[in-house]
C-alpha cells in the first residue's frame, strides 16, 4: 500500500498539470475566438470598455487559477482523491461560461459565474491543503502554519457575497455602463492582488525550505 501512496504522490504533479493544461488552453482558444468575433469590442462607447474590461478579467483569472494550481503542486505531496481529478473540469467549464457571458447585457450573470469560481477556487484550495497536512514530506510547511480556522475564510467569504449581490443586482437593476465597468475593473484588481498573494505565498513557501 506504501509503494501505491507513494507512487500516486509522484506522479500527481504531472497529471494533474497535464490535466489542468488541456482545460486553460480550451478556455484561451474560447477568449481568443470571442476577441475576434464580437463585433461590439470594437464599438467606441462605454459598453466596449466594459467588455474589454471584462476579457482582461477572463485571462487573469485563467492565469490565477494556473499559477495556484502550479504552486501547489510543486510545493506539497499529497494522496489526491477523485474529487481532486474531476475539480479542473468544474473549473474550465465555469471558465468558459465566464468567457461566453461576457457583455454588458449579461454582466449579473457574468459576475455569478466570477463568484462561483472564486468560491470553488478556494474550495479546491483548502480542500489540497487539508489532505497536504496528512503527509509527513510537508511537515516543513505545516509545523509554520495552523489548520485554517473559520476566520480564515471571512474575506473569502465577503467577496464572493459582494460579486454575488453585484451579480444579482446587475439582474434586477440596469445600471449605468460606467458603473459596470467601474466594477468590472475592480475585479480586475481583486484578481490582480490574488496574483500577487498567490507569489508571496511562494516565496514563503521557499524560505519555510531552508
Amino acid at each position: 500500500m506504501s509503494r501505491i501512496r507513494d507512487s500516486v504522490k509522484d506522479q500527481l504533479p504531472a497529471v494533474m498539470l497535464t490535466l489542468l493544461s488541456i482545460v486553460q488552453a480550451l478556455a484561451l482558444e474560447m477568449l481568443w475566438t470571442r476577441l475576434h468575433e464580437v463585433d461590439a469590442l470594437y464599438q467606441p462607447g462605454w459598453p466596449a470598455a466594459t467588455l474589454w474590461a471584462q476579457m482582461a478579467a477572463n485571462f487573469g483569472g485563467i492565469i490565477v487559477i494556473w499559477v495556484v494550481y502550479v504552486s501547489t503542486v510543486m510545493r506539497f505531496r499529497w494522496v489526491p482523491a477523485i474529487s481532486d481529478s474531476v475539480y479542473p473540469f468544474f473549473i474550465g467549464i465555469g471558465e468558459l461560461v465566464l468567457i461566453e457571458t461576457s457583455g454588458p447585457e449579461l454582466v449579473g450573470v457574468w459576475f455569478l459565474i466570477m463568484a462561483l469560481i472564486f468560491a470553488v477556487m478556494n474550495w479546491v484550495s483548502h480542500h489540497t491543503l487539508r489532505r497536504a497536512r496528512l503527509e509527513p514530506e510537508n511537515e516543513w510547511f505545516f509545523r509554520h502554519v495552523g489548520p485554517a480556522r473559520f476566520r480564515d475564510f471571512r474575506a473569502a467569504a465577503a467577496i464572493v457575497a459582494v460579486l454575488s449581490g453585484y451579480g444579482v443586482g446587475a439582474l434586477l437593476l440596469d445600471a449605468p455602463a460606467v458603473v459596470n465597468l467601474a466594477a468590472v475593473l475592480a475585479v480586475n484588481a481583486l484578481l490582480l492582488r490574488q496574483l500577487f498573494e498567490a507569489s508571496a505565498f511562494w516565496e514563503r513557501s521557499v524560505q519555510s525550505v531552508d
